[in-house]
């Protein structure tokens, strides 16, 4: 899998590897999981050299620590196997709510943006009635497909959450999408199975009950992760500091990009791939932007 420039030069100069060592790697990596982790573990588990690939640059080509990665991954699919079963139209409806843009911050790191309050009026109850655990089965299937972007596994993400226009009850009804368990579970296979880093979370205009949970969740989740954690108030200008540039952030978020959560939507393109059907038009017309300033 080739690299883009960018990246194959942080590969050469910043991790000092070559197109030989990084083969090396690769079959080093290979050989380690046949030999370390129970075989059934890895029934249907890919040992192509692109997968394999993901979980090395996710871990700085050390073979070792990619090999624990691999191993919490595929323990993980086992343990929830009918997490990893989305529909289209699941992906959609969560879709609403999630961008992941185009582009890059000042270190190349992904941003990802959540705002939930741009989609609850599609992802009602009679929706999450029909189709329960939603939120937590588009979560896994945002982190996989997260997983095998370059840019994400060598570089890391932020992740921006806005509470923006949420009422107290609409908070609440968030969290109940899902269990403590779940949201615990989903953070887990980010940070821990999917091989990639997640640089900085910052959550801007949180409601008040949003400690509470974080201080029960937090019990389960490690102290790196916690350290990256910062509650932003209404302070958007910080992500200046936070991610270099906002060029690629939307105006509702403090940035200097025009469109609204939807449009120009990395998402939109990895729901294109993984479905192999365009996105439903009907995305674009339930949606109602944020981004109009008071």
């Amino acid at each position: 899998m080739e690299l883009p420039e960018n990246l194959a030069r942080m590969v050469f100069e910043e991790l000092g590897q070559t197109a030989e060592t990084i083969r090396e790697s690769v079959t080093s990596l290979r050989k380690n999981i046949k030999k370390t982790i129970p075989k059934p573990l890895l029934e249907g588990f890919d040992m192509s050299d692109n997968n394999l690939l993901r979980f090395l640059r996710g871990r700085k080509f050390d073979v070792k620590n990619a090999v624990t990665v691999v191993s919490h991954y595929v323990k993980f699919r086992k343990s929830h196997p009918e997490w990893f079963s989305i529909s289209q139209e699941e992906v959609e409806a969560f879709m609403t709510m999630t961008k992941v843009s185009n582009g890059l911050d000042a270190h190349l790191r992904r941003t990802v943006m959540v705002v939930p309050a741009a989609g609850l009026n599609v992802v009602t109850d009679s929706f999450l009635n029909e189709h329960p655990l939603t939120l937590t089965k588009f979560r896994i299937w945002f982190f996989e497909q997260l997983s095998w972007d370059p840019y994400v596994q060598l570089a890391g993400i932020v992740v921006i959450v806005s509470f923006q226009h949420m009422s107290f009850w609409d908070s609440a009804r968030l969290y109940q999408m899902s269990s403590l368990y779940e949201h615990v579970e989903c953070v887990r296979f980010a940070t821990e199975c999917s091989g990639f880093r997640v640089k900085a979370l910052a959550v801007f205009e949180e409601p008040m009950f949003f400690g509470v949970v974080w201080s029960a969740a937090s019990l389960f989740l490690s102290e790196a992760f916690k350290s990256r954690l910062r509650l932003c108030g209404n302070n958007y200008a910080i992500l200046e500091k936070l991610i270099g540039n906002t060029d690629h952030i939307p105006a509702c978020l403090g940035g200097k990009d025009s469109d609204d959560l939807l449009q120009n939507n990395w998402i939109t393109q990895a729901c294109d791939k993984a479905f192999h059907v365009p996105v439903a038009s009907s995305v674009s017309t339930q949606y109602h932007p944020l981004c109009a300033t008071d």
